[in-house]
């Protein structure tokens, strides 16, 4: 199998235009991603030990799906898929134990701020101009995350400590979100999901073991839960990977603002957890800065504004990782 992993072509470095099955995918890839944390808080399990069932069956699903399809997993390809597995392995096992320490509400509106992070830093790494209006828009999107976050603080649910891991699982969504943005540009997405969670398991396996994850198999309810965590988020993340390789990192970025709301929405409704005004206003000022974001990112693609990148090369015609698929 020959892979080709070069440098993003194209001017500037390759940007994509926001292609409309690009923003389809992503879109329906942030519908699954607010499934996650509800499944994940309804879940017995502790965070550690849940991850490694979590992560350990996509693993064999996503293998197994690739050998099917004639692929298979190479030492080059895992090696190129490192950073991404890290990243992607230690945000969900840190972001699992932020929602396991406080609301619903609060981990998922944290994670609203990994966009900023992507618009102020990452995505000059691949060419995308931020336009002067969107540095009016971040402040709004602090201003609405502040308020959600104050708005639970007098919840039993909420913690301090669970805020602050949940801090940190956004810096690493960060990360795995460059990395797999790059990788996009030579592995197909297949390849790059299999090989990802491969990594993500091999790496937090230990750290799960020590936890006594063998010594609390899932069963019953939770591994029915387990199932559809891997069934539903984790298509979500398929979907975005594939995404990548359509749409411009910032705009995919911005889309997963969306995420808190539906998560806090499911909350509501499963978890019982209470939504009070502060906080549904918090969130209405996060998803109208998110509608304004991608109104005027689609309006400046469809008037031209953008250049359309030449495609990166390709893999041979029976390696199977064509990246733009």
């Amino acid at each position: 199998m020959r892979v080709t992993f070069g440098a993003m072509s194209g001017p500037n470095q390759g940007g994509v235009p926001n292609e409309p099955i690009g923003l389809l995918g992503a879109s329906v890839a942030v519908l699954a991603f607010g499934a996650g944390n509800v499944l994940v808080k309804l879940i017995s399990l502790p965070g550690l030990v849940l991850v490694l069932w979590r992560l350990g069956g996509a693993a064999l699903l996503y293998v197994a799906i690739l050998s099917l399809r004639g692929g298979r997993i190479s030492t080059d390809l895992m090696r190129r898929t490192f950073m991404t597995g890290v990243f992607f392995g230690a945000n969900l096992a840190i972001g699992y134990l932020a929602v396991k320490r406080t609301t619903v509400a609060n981990a998922s509106i944290i994670g609203t701020l990994q966009p900023l992070l992507v618009v102020a830093f990452v995505s000059k790494q691949f060419g995308e101009v931020i336009e002067r209006w969107l540095w009016f828009v971040a402040p709004v999107a602090f201003c609405g995350t502040a308020l959600v976050i104050f708005g639970s603080s007098n919840s039993a649910s909420w913690s301090p400590t669970g805020d602050l891991l949940a801090v940190g699982a956004m810096l690493l969504w960060t990360g795995y979100f460059a990395a797999a943005k790059r990788a996009r540009s030579t592995i197909g997405t297949l390849e790059l999901q299999a090989a990802s969670l491969l990594w993500s398991a091999l790496l937090l396996a230990p750290f799960s073991l020590l936890n006594g994850a063998l010594g609390q198999i899932p069963s019953g309810r939770d591994a029915l839960l387990i199932a559809a965590l891997i069934l539903v988020p984790g298509t979500g993340h398929a979907l975005m990977n594939w995404a990548h390789a359509h749409i411009e990192i910032s705009v995919a970025s911005l889309l997963t603002l969306a995420v808190p709301v539906l998560s806090t929405a499911g909350a509501a409704m499963f978890l019982d957890e209470p939504v009070v005004v502060l906080q549904v206003v918090g969130m209405g000022v996060v998803l109208a800065a998110l509608a304004y974001t991608v109104k005027r990112s689609v309006d400046r693609d469809a008037n031209g504004g953008s250049e359309t990148a030449s495609e990166a090369p390709a893999g041979s015609a029976n390696d199977g990782l064509s990246p733009r698929r």
